[in-house]
């Protein structure tokens, strides 16, 4: 009940500054004053405020309207613009799917009608371009792509192409710092969350052999009385470290499968831009090539992690292991 009045005022007095500069100081007090005694004659009842306000705007309107017809009166043809027998027909030959889009010349190109520059020049009499979509053959080609067209409407239209300020361009290289510093810093994180993961894992399985050993002395013991060698111990915790890495791995990328299929997918651009297609969002899919990086890097960490305990088991003396308690 205040706001639309305040703003529809101030708008109002707003337009005083065209008529002349001096106005531009009085603007928030005339916008103050007007409020007051619209409200102080409005508290006495909205009939008095349109009996009152009512025959202003006719006069308003009336004034309005006058020169309106002044210039019709001049000019007929004015009113072919409203006459839809002289629109112009087109033949829609397709329409465009849902584009999520943040970089673009007007609006979204999913909202925007396509018609030959020929045709916009006959109904609008365009004889000049003010902007020009290209795009080249490949990303990496963008840059030679940008000089070859500032040269070759420089030599039309006589400026030379180094002349930054003769025509403005903007492509991806304009916005790539900006993504690529969004990317490796999200990459970073995730490498550092990974890092830590894999290491409090490691020590995890470090100590799991190493209460291994210490509880299966005896049977060390027994297996190096009855013939077995160092290297054969070594082995056999090295492939437990391994077994139990890699079946926590397993257990993970199952996990990972499951979370994937229930989510399947998170909404990110979508809600901005109304767009229910889900092209703009986030979609769940685990790769081949992620899979098979996860699983060596899993073989590595279960070796390097059962292989001091490994290497400890080994070293046991069969004597001192069978007296062991």
């Amino acid at each position: 009940a205040l706001i639309t009045p305040a703003i529809s005022v101030l708008s109002a007095i707003e337009g005083l500054k065209v008529v002349t500069p001096a106005f531009d100081h009085a603007v928030v007090p005339l916008t103050v004053i007007v409020l007051v005694a619209l409200f102080a004659v409005q508290s006495r009842g909205t009939a008095k405020v349109a009996a009152f306000f009512g025959p202003v705007m006719t006069v308003w309107f009336v004034a309005i309207a006058v020169p309106g017809v002044v210039h019709i009166a001049e000019n007929p043809t004015i009113l072919h613009a409203i006459n839809p027998i002289h629109g112009v027909r087109f033949l829609v030959i397709g329409t465009m799917e849902k584009k999520v889009q943040f970089s673009n010349y007007f609006t979204s190109d999913d909202q925007c009608g396509f018609i030959p520059f020929t045709t916009a020049g006959d109904i609008w009499n365009a004889k000049y371009l003010s902007v020009i979509v290209f795009e080249s053959v490949s990303p990496a080609m963008e840059p030679a792509a940008m000089e070859q067209v500032r040269t070759a409407v420089g030599k039309r239209q006589g400026f030379q192409p180094k002349d930054m300020m003769a025509i403005r361009m903007f492509g991806r290289e304009q916005f790539r710092p900006i993504i690529d510093g969004i990317t490796i810093g999200i990459e970073v994180l995730l490498m550092f969350i990974g890092i830590l993961t894999l290491s409090i894992g490691s020590v995890g399985v470090m100590n799991i052999m190493l209460v291994s050993v210490s509880e299966r002395t005896r049977e060390i013991g027994v297996r190096r009385a009855i013939g077995a060698t160092r290297r054969q111990i070594l082995a056999q915790f090295l492939w437990e470290a391994l077994v139990l890495t890699v079946g926590g791995g397993i257990i993970g990328m199952a996990l990972s499968f499951a979370i994937a299929a229930v989510i399947g997918t998170l909404p990110f651009l979508g809600p901005m831009f109304e767009d229910t297609s889900g092209k703009g969002d986030i979609h769940l899919r685990i790769s081949t090539t992620t899979l098979l990086l996860s699983s060596g890097i899993l073989i590595v960490i279960g070796l390097l992690s059962g292989l001091f305990p490994a290497v400890r088991a080994a070293r046991v003396e069969p004597v001192e292991a069978l007296r062991y308690e």
